[in-house]
């Protein structure tokens, strides 16, 4: 009975071999070597601008080791994308997102969280998705004749905000001006990585490819939010202390 259930877990062997038995045994060596390789032993920092020296202060790997949370989960190739389908993890972001939405009167939907099409998609037969070594089954027999067949039958996996580099060499004053506000702020420089944040935006402006497009996004963007918001907070306080006075 076991042996059945998990030969027929997949639409086919090399899946089953892949996702049941190597996957399982590989994730924690890919861990350990990914934290072998990190800067002083924090893989954080492959997707964090945060300050090596907050980080220490605040014991960031130790808090990450006592919640049995994995650094290197974030950076890994290996990630499932049904089990965040399924199983989305618990959090404020989506909620946030619809109520900044809200606060600048605009609506903030996901598609994909349609509610017919998430009962769609789960009354649809496995076969449906995955037949012999033919994945993407449904839509390739919907699609076929309607779409390029060097885009039906590509291998590659496109990549979220593709042309986020492109996007910064546009805005690159406005963002060069936007770290220099920040270098002379003391908090800014207390919470961020700076040096690091200058660096990824160099590194666009000599090339935009794949890794510098990553960086930049996990390093530089996410992380001027962080110092725009400081930057406001700097002029709220400086704007309610002259008010008072």
């Amino acid at each position: 009975m076991a042996l059945r259930l998990f030969l027929h877990a997949e639409p086919n062997p090399w899946l089953v071999l892949k996702r049941q038995v190597l996957k399982p045994l590989l994730l924690p060596a890919q861990g350990a070597y990914r934290r072998l390789r990190s800067p002083s032993g924090a893989p954080w920092r492959a997707y964090s601008a945060l300050n090596p020296r907050m980080a220490k202060e605040l014991d960031l790997d130790g808090r990450m080791r006592a919640a049995e949370y994995d650094p290197t989960a974030a950076v890994s190739p290996w990630q499932d994308s049904r089990s965040f389908f399924f199983s989305p993890p618990v959090g404020i972001a989506t909620s946030l997102s619809s109520e900044i939405g809200a606060w600048h009167s605009f609506a903030y939907l996901d598609p994909t969280a349609n509610l017919s099409l998430v009962e769609f998609l789960l009354r649809v037969p496995d076969d449906q998705y995955c037949r012999g070594r033919q994945c993407s089954w449904l839509y390739r027999r919907a699609f076929r004749n309607r779409v390029p067949d060097a885009v039906m039958d590509a291998k590659k996996k496109g990549m979220q905000s593709a042309d986020a580099g492109h996007r910064i060499r546009r805005e690159l004053a406005e963002i060069r001006d936007c770290l220099v506000s920040l270098d002379a702020l003391p908090e800014a420089q207390a919470m961020l990585d700076l040096p690091l944040m200058h660096r990824c935006l160099e590194d666009i402006v000599a090339k935009v490819d794949t890794r510098t497009t990553v960086r930049a996004g996990a390093l530089l963007l996410r992380n001027l939010g962080v110092g725009i918001f400081l930057l406001r907070l700097k002029n709220f306080r400086s704007q309610g202390a002259s008010s008072s006075c």
